[in-house]
C-alpha cells in the first residue's frame, strides 16, 4: 500500500513539474505583432512624396532602440514587426515637395498698383523630414500614424552651445551659476545679420503639464515667458557663414571670482535687466522685451526647460509686444489633478508664431518627462539630463554634422535627443 501511494505521489511531482516548466516556457515566450505604420504629410506640404525611409523603435520600459526592417505596404505606409510592449516611433528620409517663393523680382522696379498682382513662384524642393509617435502593441495587428515635417538640416541661425548648470565651489551653495552663457552660429552660407533676434524661454516646464488647453495654441505657436532680442538697425550685426555670437547672462571675467568659471568679459551680447544686474558697458546689451522676472535673468540650472531662438513678427517691438502677442488661456494642471483639483486656472502667456522660430533646444529628466513644449515640426524630442553635480562644468552642445576645409557644419534635424550631447563648456 505504502508503495502504491509513493508511486502515485510521484507521478504527481512529475506531472506537476512537467506543467511547471510548460507554463514557464510559454511566459517567456516573446509575442510579436504586425504593425501597419502611415507616415502623413503636415497640411502645409504641397505635392509631397516621400523617399528613403528610416523608421527607429525605441522600447519605452527598456530604452533600446532599433532600426526597424520596414516593407513598403502603400505610397506612405510601411508594415514591420516588433515585439508587444511601448514604444516611441521616429521616422525620418527625404520629403520632396512644392514651396511657394516669394518672385525673385526687385520691388522697386514694380509699379505700386501692380504690387498687388504679384503671385508666389512654386519651386520643387527636396528636404529632410521627421516624425514622432508613441504607440503599445498587445495584440497581432497594431495601426501607427507618424504626421511628418520637412526642415533643413543647415539653415540659418542655430543654438550651437547653452551653458548654465554653473561649477561646484566649496562654499554654500556649492554652485556658481553665474557665468552662464548661450552660444548662436549661423550654420548657413550666406552672411546674416544679428539685429533683431531674439533669445525665448519657454513658458511651460516639460515636468509639469497642462492638459484641457482651452484656446490651445501650443501646436501652432512657440508660447514664451521671456523674450530677449539684439539690438540694431537691420545690418548692424553680421555674422558670417559658420560664425558665432557669444550672448551671457553676466559678461564679466567669473575667472577672478572662481579660476574654473568662464571668462565672459568678451561676450557679443549681455542680458542685462536692470540696477540689481551686473553691467558691462563694454558689451552690447540685449533689449529686454519681457520678462516674468525683472531683476535678474538666469538660464535655468534644473534641465526642464525649451529656449528658442528666431525673430518677433514683422511690427511687434518691445512698446506692443504684451498687446499685440498676449495670450489668455485656462488649463488643468495635471500636478494638481491628482490631489482632486480638476478645475482650470486663468492664465497669461504671449504666443510667437511658429514660423518665427529659427531653432529650438528642449532638455528634461527622463523620469520626470511629461510633455513636449512645442510643435514638433519645431522639436520632436527631448535631450535626456541628469540633474545636479553631474552637469557641473557641462554644456549641452549641437553636434558636428559636416566638416570641410573651408568651415563645419552643425547638425540640425529639429530634434535635441539627437542633435545634442553633453560635452565640457567651450569658454572654462
Amino acid at each position: 500500500m505504502k508503495t502504491t501511494r509513493f508511486i502515485i505521489l510521484m507521478f504527481i511531482a512529475v506531472t506537476l513539474s512537467v506543467t511547471t516548466n510548460s507554463c514557464k516556457k510559454d511566459n517567456d515566450k516573446v509575442l510579436y505583432g504586425t504593425i501597419t505604420i502611415t507616415l502623413k504629410m503636415s497640411e502645409d506640404i504641397i505635392d509631397g512624396s516621400l523617399s528613403d525611409a528610416k523608421i527607429e523603435a525605441t522600447n519605452l520600459t527598456t530604452q533600446r532602440t532599433q532600426t526597424l526592417d520596414i516593407t513598403p505596404s502603400g505610397a506612405q505606409t510601411w508594415t514591420a514587426e516588433l515585439a508587444y510592449g511601448a514604444y516611441r516611433l521616429v521616422a525620418g528620409g527625404k520629403l520632396h515637395h512644392t514651396v511657394l517663393e516669394a518672385p525673385n523680382v526687385e520691388l522697386e522696379d514694380v509699379e505700386d498698383d501692380l504690387l498687388d498682382d504679384l503671385q508666389p513662384v512654386p519651386v520643387e524642393k527636396t528636404d529632410n523630414f521627421n516624425g514622432i509617435s508613441n504607440v503599445t502593441i498587445t495584440k497581432e495587428q497594431e495601426v501607427a500614424n507618424i504626421e511628418i515635417f520637412p526642415f533643413s538640416s543647415s539653415s540659418g541661425f542655430v543654438i550651437k552651445e547653452l551653458s548654465c548648470f554653473g561649477i561646484e565651489i566649496p562654499v554654500s551653495p556649492f554652485r556658481y551659476d553665474k557665468d552662464a552663457y548661450m552660444i548662436i552660429c549661423n550654420n548657413s552660407d550666406e552672411t546674416l545679420y544679428a539685429d533683431g533676434l531674439c533669445i525665448f524661454e519657454n513658458n511651460f516646464l516639460t515636468d509639469s503639464k497642462y492638459i484641457d488647453i482651452y484656446p490651445d495654441k501650443t501646436k501652432s505657436h512657440y508660447v514664451v515667458k521671456t523674450v530677449y532680442m539684439v539690438p540694431g538697425s537691420g545690418n548692424q550685426y553680421p555674422v558670417a557663414p559658420g560664425e558665432e555670437i557669444v550672448i551671457a547672462a553676466e559678461a564679466i571675467n567669473h575667472k577672478s571670482i572662481y579660476s574654473d568659471a568662464a571668462d565672459l568679459s568678451h561676450a557679443d551680447f549681455e542680458i542685462y535687466t536692470g540696477e540689481n544686474d551686473t553691467d558691462n558697458p563694454d558689451v552690447t546689451n540685449l533689449i529686454q522685451i519681457y520678462d516674468t522676472n525683472q531683476s535678474y535673468y538666469q538660464f535655468s540650472v534644473r534641465p526642464n526647460r525649451s529656449y528658442a531662438i528666431g525673430k518677433l513678427p514683422a511690427g511687434v517691438n518691445a512698446d506692443n509686444f504684451i498687446t499685440q502677442l498676449a495670450y489668455e488661456f485656462e488649463a488643468v494642471d495635471l500636478v494638481l489633478l491628482s490631489f482632486g483639483i480638476d478645475w482650470p486656472d486663468d492664465h497669461v502667456a504671449y504666443a510667437v508664431p511658429n514660423a518665427n522660430i529659427y531653432d529650438v533646444m528642449t532638455q528634461s529628466i527622463p523620469g520626470d518627462y511629461m510633455w513636449m513644449l512645442c510643435a514638433s515640426s519645431l522639436d520632436l524630442n527631448y535631450f535626456p539630463m541628469a540633474l545636479g553635480s553631474a552637469n557641473f562644468g557641462k554644456a549641452v552642445i549641437r553636434k558636428t554634422s559636416i566638416v570641410t576645409e573651408e568651415r563645419t557644419y552643425l547638425q540640425k534635424t529639429n530634434n535635441s535627443s539627437v542633435d545634442f550631447k553633453l560635452g565640457s563648456s567651450s569658454l572654462r
